[in-house]
């Protein structure tokens, strides 16, 4: 096999608590940010186990790890982190956060205020990093942050974030380092985003993509060996699509969306 140059992963979250108790939004402070439920903890803790194997004995290793502002990935990514060393952290970044759809409502969550088209610049006021550093020490707030979506998103808007976050911020991070090595990122986020970032990376260099729909906790997997466009765009081929052999209780072939 070729030598992979880069490594994009994208995992979705684990299973949350409201589409599993629906009654849970009518009494909670921020109803667009539902937790985990113990089940998802426990699929987010395999995706960590996964993921680390995979870093361990295959190559690039995963070295960067960005995370939706949103509680159920912050969960999740942190179950994952704890099957790698201390030295290893997330970074909160907005780009990955969920599709902002207008007919779901503004969502108003615990750690993260989301842009709007009058406030285009989303942030985390003092209260949140307080909050975010003592709940969750190993993720912060990611520092150059150059893509940032604000409410309401159409479909294609949220496929053109896609697209912006791999061009202006993944791929150099990738492939413009000063030690030129070879390295892979994880992306936390959710359902809908995992197929518009993939479908946007793909058909940026022209692969088809056909989505299967992304359960939690499953993996997306991209890799980049060499091969260019004529055009000099990198090619990248989609190696894992909603893999999700490695959890001992996956979701039903019924996905649920975001």
């Amino acid at each position: 096999m070729d030598e992979i140059l880069g490594r994009i992963i994208l995992v979705r979250h684990g299973e949350r608590v409201d589409f599993v108790t629906p009654e849970w939004r009518k009494t909670a402070e921020f109803p667009s940010d539902s937790p985990l439920t113990e089940r998802g903890l426990r699929q987010a803790l395999e995706a960590g186990e996964f993921l680390n194997k995979m870093s361990q004995t295959t190559t690039p290793p995963i070295e960067h790890f960005f995370v939706s502002p949103y509680l159920r990935t912050l969960q999740t990514c942190t179950n994952i982190l704890a099957s790698f060393p201390d030295s290893f952290s997330a970074q909160l970044h907005p780009a990955c956060c969920e599709w902002l759809y207008p007919d779901w409502g503004f969502p108003r969550i615990n750690y993260y205020s989301i842009g709007t088209e009058e406030q285009p610049i989303g942030y985390l006021d003092a209260v949140e990093k307080v909050k975010l550093s003592a709940t969750f020490p190993r993720i912060a707030l990611s520092e150059k942050v150059k893509v940032v979506p604000t409410f309401p998103e159409s479909e294609l808007k949220v496929q053109e974030r896609g697209s912006s976050f791999y061009k202006e911020e993944l791929e150099p991070l990738l492939f413009e380092r000063k030690d030129r090595k070879s390295v892979s990122v994880v992306l936390v986020s959710h359902g809908g985003i995992v197929e518009s970032f993939t479908r946007a990376i793909l058909s940026g260099c022209g692969e088809e993509y056909n989505a299967i729909g992304v359960s939690y906790c499953s993996v997306t997997e991209l890799i980049h060996t060499g091969e260019m466009t004529s055009s000099g765009t990198r090619v990248w081929k989609l190696v894992k699509n909603a893999y999700k052999g490695h959890l001992s209780e996956p979701e039903s072939d019924q996905v649920h969306y975001n």
